[in-house]
């Protein structure tokens, strides 16, 4: 099992190096490395996609009451909307070299 460039520049981010190991995994535990790995990014999506479902929640309560921002005990939740302007450099640039 490979990481995708992604997992490998958050792991790199964190801290985490290639280095030689001097103990190698029996393929028993290999397997068991691979299926906790496989489980923990199942973890992941499923608690990111129950989050999200919580944000739009809110989202969705800020609306009704029509205001972008409120008080909820320790909690302060904000939610607007911006329009955002970018330039696509590279587009212009192959449009005019």
């Amino acid at each position: 099992m490979r990481a995708d460039t992604g997992e490998r520049d958050a792991a790199e981010a964190a801290g985490f190096q290639k280095t030689k190991e001097t103990h190698i995994m029996s393929a028993a535990d290999l397997t068991d490395t691979a299926r906790e790995y496989r489980q923990l990014m199942a973890d992941i999506k499923t608690l990111t996609e129950q989050a999200d479902a919580l944000k739009q929640r809110m989202i969705r309560e800020l609306d009704a009451r029509q205001t972008e921002e409120m008080t909820a005990g320790e909690h302060t939740i904000r939610w607007n909307l911006y329009e955002s302007s970018r330039l696509d450099s590279a587009k212009l640039k192959a449009e005019h070299a």
